[in-house]
Parts: C-alpha cells; structure tokens; sequence
C-alpha cells in the first residue's frame, strides 16, 4: 500500500536512527554515543507515527498483529529453515557462530522466549512494539483518549515498575520481560506525546533553535560518554529511570533536530538517499547482519581479513574499527536490494507486514462478524 501521506522529517530521522544501529553492530567505536539512546529513539519515532488515539483497540490489535507479529514468525520460520538447510550440508559451521540448532518442535517451543535467527536482524524489536502498542492504547483508554495528565502518570509509573522487575529481578516474561516492556513504552508514549504537543506548536518554535539544540545534545553526549553512561534496552541493561530519560531524551532530541535542520536544507540529492533509506528501515533491520558476511568477504577479497570471519554474526574488532564505513554501506545497500526484490512477490510483501489494505479488509471483515 502506497502512504498518501508522509512527514518528511520522520523519514530522515528513521534513516538516522538505523544507520547508527549498523554502525553500532558493525563496530564498538562509536558504543559509548549510539548506546546512549539507540533503541528508545525507534520506539520514540514509532509513537510519533502510531496515530492510537485515531484507532479502536481492536484495530491495533488487528492491524498490529499483522504488522509486527506475522513478520516476526515468518522471519524467524525462514531464518531456522535456511540454518537447517545449511547444518544438513554442512555448512552451517564455516558462516555461523551456530555449530548446530535444536530440533523443530523445541524452536517452536521457543518461538516467543527470544528464539530466533540472528542473522535475520533484530526481530525482538517487532514483539516489544507490538506490545508498546497495546500498552500505550489501554494508557490511552484510561484516560479516554485524550493524553492528558491520567496518560502521562499512568506510562510514567509503568516505567518505574519495569525498574522494579529489573532490580529485583523478577523479570520473567516471554523474550525481553516485563521490565523491558514496562520501559519501553514509555518512549512509545512520548512520541505521541510529541505529535500532540508538536502540532500545538506548530510554526512557534523558531529555525534558529535547531542549531543550538544540537550543540546542547553534542555536549551532553560527551558528558555522559565521559561518565561512562549507557544503556541496551535490549537486555534490560540500565541506570536510573532519571539518568537514563535523560540520556535517551537528549539523543532523540538530537535526531529530531537534525531531521528537521535537514527538511530546511535545500540539497535535494542527500535528501533523497536518506528519505530512501528511512522508508526501508524494515528491510535494513531484517538484512544487515547478512550485508556484514558480504563486506567480509569482499575484504578478505583484497586481503584485507580472513574470510574465516564471516561465520561472526558482527565483524571482529580488529577489522572493523578500520572499515567500519564500508560495513555500513555494503550492509546497508545489500539490505535495501533484497528487500527491494523481495517484497515484489505478494505473499513476502504480505507476510512482511507491508499490505495494510488488505489488513484493514480483514479488520472490517471482524467488525462485520461482530455486528
């Protein structure tokens, strides 16, 4: 389905956001920044472009599930197929860190435990928004869709509570855990927070701001960088709830000031490549990790490496802190090519989450059940 309408910045910004996730994996230059906020900036972009105050429960729970869930089981279905087929040849053990997988019935098992391909990208990512959806939409509920001060109180002592399952360690959920949850949406929250009160705004904040925001967010990244302050919502791996909405807020600040700086820019060219780029983060999250096996090869073409190094799901330190760069642009044009080619066939662009008017059919088919 073609969007009819996009927010031109939220394409840069997304752009942004996924070139430093491969960079981040690519090599551990740049950690002590990118890891500052990384993760909390997509579900903050994710709740700016969410629009649940203009859809049911049911919708979301539809409509989502269509979006993030089918493509996590379909993307994991095909990453543990392609490693079966690769351990039965084997193969498996010269391009992957995996020397063997377990039986069928025991990766069905732990489909939702954080089962999946690595290779495959960061499809974790898919379930923990899917559940940010449904957090943030019975926030909204409570408080009768208007995202007033009962949401904000209501995510904010959810975010507390995901501290409290993190420091008592009673975390046990499927993949991630209901600490990574409970923290997650909150940034989920504060993007929809950030459209309402954008749009409130709208033409009173001047151009002349960005710049200086920017500095601002350039020297709090090194002060925190100098404090050895980071933190991988991924692994639930924190500070403070403090400490770290303040980290993850100055580096969604900077995304969105340089977004926007960008829009004003009159450089149609760059432009283009980062609105390309942040239209297809999906495919970038699916492939990239497979876009860094390529770029290892093509070094150790020229000598650069041993080709041994492709069986590591991130190229080693050694090499890639020297040709980062070119992990960066092999992955992510390997990325966009396949994704590029595959979502032409129906059933992998249907599966991948990309039909919402065939999705938005089969909701209207539900609501006539119901009638």
């Amino acid at each position: 389905m073609v969007d009819t309408k996009r927010i031109e910045w939220a394409d840069y910004y997304k752009a942004f956001a996924i070139l430093l996730v491969v960079i981040g994996h690519a090599t551990g230059r740049f950690n002590g920044y990118i890891y500052q906020f990384h993760v909390a900036a997509f579900f903050f972009i994710s709740g700016y472009l969410s629009r649940i105050d203009k859809k049911s429960y049911d919708q979301i729970v539809i409509i989502k599930f269509f979006n993030l869930i089918l493509p996590y089981i379909f993307y994991g279905i095909c990453g543990l197929t392609l490693f079966a087929i690769l351990q039965r040849n084997h193969i498996l053990q010269y391009v992957s860190s995996w020397e063997s997988i377990p039986s069928w019935s025991e990766n069905i098992r732990n489909m939702f435990q954080g089962l999946y391909c690595d290779w495959l990208g960061a499809t974790w990512f898919l379930v923990s928004l899917f559940v940010a959806y449904i957090i943030a939409k019975i926030c909204l509920v409570l408080d009768k869709n208007r995202a007033g001060v009962v949401y904000v109180i209501a995510t904010f002592l959810l975010y507390k509570v995901g501290y409290y399952y993190h420091n008592t360690g009673a975390n046990y959920c499927y993949l991630t855990g209901f600490a990574h949850y409970f923290i997650i949406q909150l940034y989920f929250s504060f993007g929809h927070l950030y459209r309402k009160w954008e749009y409130e705004m709208k033409n009173k904040i001047k151009i002349v701001v960005l710049p200086i925001l920017i500095v601002i967010n350039i020297v709090s990244f090194l002060w925190f960088r100098k404090n050895g302050l980071s933190m991988d919502l991924v692994s639930t791996t924190v500070n403070t709830p403090i400490v770290d909405l303040l980290m993850a807020g100055n580096g969604i600040c900077f995304l969105i000031s340089i977004s926007k700086l960008l829009e004003l820019m009159n450089i149609k060219k760059i432009k283009v490549i980062f609105e390309y780029i942040g239209r297809n983060t999906f495919g970038i999250l699916i492939y990239h990790f497979l876009g860094f096996k390529l770029a290892s090869l093509i070094l150790s073409l020229f000598g650069v490496c041993d080709w041994k190094i492709i069986s590591n799901l991130c190229p080693p330190a050694e090499v890639s802190n020297s040709w980062w760069f070119i992990y960066l642009i092999v992955s992510v044009s390997f990325s966009i090519l396949v994704w590029y080619l595959t979502i032409k066939i129906c059933f992998i662009k249907f599966v991948s989450g990309l039909e919402n008017g065939m999705y938005k059919k089969i909701y209207n088919k539900y609501e006539e059940i119901l009638k």
